[in-house]
């Protein structure tokens, strides 16, 4: 549906249908669906794209809002130049590794994890700064530019904009009865049960993988 479409279905809705609105306007219900596809896309975790970083001399940190203004959270990190995927571990982890783990160099990283939300690291320091890494993340909407443009969230997602939408539309109006009406219609669509089994296998396979202490090229460093 074009944005024209689903704000009509609101007003429909909110019982709203006056054409100027008479509890929202035009701009507020943009605003509506923007939040709610937002809110949607962060419990789903439905939207992957990928981007490409170069490997710097020494560079340890990517500040990946840099290159992926969009990020919500990284999910793979590849080596280009060897189709090498690395592995993911934690701080922790390496810290129980080496003491000094921020000292240990190598041609190429083996390792990244987490330091923030919008930071990444790489282990082992890479010493030259060659290829890229091309590092897959999950997204946050991009904004609808007019009444033509569609969502970017599947067609089958749509329904569950609109009836979002309503439900903080209700909110707003302190509706408490109808907003919980509209909240009972959107878990039948079962979005928000399949976004919390969908990221939670995401965190297991991210954050729950062995350390590198079981790699021996770096164990006597």
């Amino acid at each position: 549906m074009k944005r024209s479409e689903i704000k009509s279905r609101i007003r429909d809705k909110l019982e709203d249908k006056s054409d100027t609105g008479v509890f929202y306007t035009d701009a507020q219900l943009d605003d509506l669906i923007a939040e709610a596809q937002e809110l949607l896309v962060g419990e789903t975790k439905s939207i992957h794209r990928t981007v490409t970083v170069p490997i710097r001399p020494g560079g340890q940190f990517i500040y990946l809002t840099s290159f992926a203004p969009d990020c919500m959270m990284p999910v793979r990190v590849w080596n280009s130049a060897n189709t090498y995927r690395l592995q993911a571990t934690s701080i922790d982890n390496l810290s129980s590794f080496h003491q000094k783990w921020t000292t240990v160099t190598g041609p190429d990283p083996q390792f990244w994890f987490t330091v923030s939300w919008d930071i990444i690291g790489l282990f082992p320091r890479p010493i030259a700064g060659s290829g890229v890494l091309k590092i897959d993340y999950l997204a946050w909407p991009r904004e609808l530019n007019d009444d033509d443009d569609f969502p970017e969230l599947m067609t089958a997602s749509h329904d569950a904009i609109v009836i979002l939408a309503a439900y903080l539309g209700e909110l707003k109006k302190w509706n408490a009865i109808s907003a919980g009406n509209f909240f009972q219609e959107l878990k039948r669509h079962g979005m928000f049960a399949d976004g919390r089994s969908n990221i939670g296998k995401i965190i297991h396979r991210t954050f729950n993988r062995t350390g590198p202490d079981n790699r021996s090229e770096y164990a006597q460093r």
